[in-house]
């Protein structure tokens, strides 16, 4: 981990590319790439939909 969460009052988990099923793009080719999760969210991360659906539930 580097040294920036250390500074947060709040870490949020976020999974990595591997973790999530997610759209990819690049400004190259027009072209939208969706891809599927290779394994399971590793012990408390959650994909960035999950975490501002969490954070919005969570202030309303």
């Amino acid at each position: 981990m580097v040294a920036t969460p250390m500074y947060s009052d709040v870490i949020l988990p976020a999974a990595t590319w591997y973790e999530k099923a997610d759209l990819s793009s690049t400004d190259m080719h027009p072209f939208i790439h969706p891809f599927n999760a290779a394994i399971n969210p590793m012990w408390e991360s959650k994909s960035d939909w999950q975490q501002f659906k969490t954070l919005a539930k969570d202030v309303l």
